[in-house]
């Protein structure tokens, strides 16, 4: 589950994924921004998925990121 009530967070498709399970992943996003996915993550990022990063935007820390409705962290 989401956070709640939590409403600072931006959704978006994964466009493109690249790593592994070792050393983690780099995801291409539709917003053109990229994230970083850490290889601990109980969720192995696909493209299609739908990302969900909690935080106050651009330049400011990701404090929670989902994947498909998966918390990742």
């Amino acid at each position: 589950m989401h956070p709640e009530p939590d409403k600072q967070y931006e959704e978006v498709k994964v466009e493109k994924v690249d790593g592994d399970r070792e050393k983690g992943w780099h995801m291409e996003l539709s917003s053109g921004f990229s994230f970083w996915c850490p290889s601990d993550s109980p969720v192995e990022p696909k493209s299609g998925m739908t990302a969900r990063m909690y935080g106050k935007g651009i330049g400011s820390p990701v404090r929670g990121l989902y994947l498909d409705d998966q918390k990742v962290y």
